[in-house]
C-alpha cells in the first residue's frame, strides 16, 4: 500500500499538467458566441468533464487497485500468472 502511494505522489504533478494543459487548452471555446457555441459547447463540456474525471480515476482507483493486484497472497495461485510473473521481476 505504501508502494502504491509513493508511485501515485511520483506521478500526481505530471497528471495534473497534462490535464490543466489540456483543460486550458479546450476552455476558450466555450468563449465563443454564435453558431460555434451552439455546435461545440456540449462536446468541449463533455471533453471537459472527461478529461477531469480520467486525472481522479488516475490518482485514486489505479494505485489503489495496482497495491491489491500486487499485495494477493501467493497461495492463490495468481503469483504464477505470467503476465505478474514478468511485472515482478522487471
Amino acid at each position: 500500500m505504501q508502494a502504491a502511494e509513493a508511485g501515485a505522489q511520483e506521478v500526481e504533478s505530471a497528471l495534473l499538467a497534462a490535464t490543466t494543459t489540456n483543460l486550458v487548452s479546450v476552455v476558450p471555446f466555450l468563449l465563443l458566441g454564435g453558431f460555434f457555441s451552439l455546435l461545440f459547447g456540449e462536446l468541449v463540456l463533455t471533453i471537459s468533464f472527461a478529461v477531469a474525471a480520467s486525472l481522479l480515476i488516475a490518482v485514486t482507483v489505479v494505485p489503489m487497485l495496482s497495491s491489491r493486484l500486487l499485495g494477493l497472497p501467493y497461495s492463490s495461485g495468481i503469483s504464477r500468472w505470467w503476465p505478474l510473473k514478468a511485472f515482478q521481476n522487471w
